[in-house]
């Protein structure tokens, strides 16, 4: 499965750039994919400066 995410994002200073330095909550949008076989899934997302790869077991 292929999607994007949405949501609002705090806390981040300069470091995430000038507008986060200036405005406390920043929407984002990130592009997603997701893999899924039987129990096992796994997730890669991508936002601006940041890839996250996450793996999960599904127990039930």
């Amino acid at each position: 499965m292929f999607g994007f995410r949405a949501g609002l994002v705090g806390g981040y200073d300069r470091q995430l750039g000038y507008i986060a330095a200036r405005i406390p909550i920043l929407p984002y949008a990130q592009p997603l994919g997701l893999l899924r076989w039987e129990a096992v899934s796994l997730d890669l997302t991508y936002t601006w400066v940041v890839m996250s790869l996450t793996a999960g077991v599904t127990l039930w």
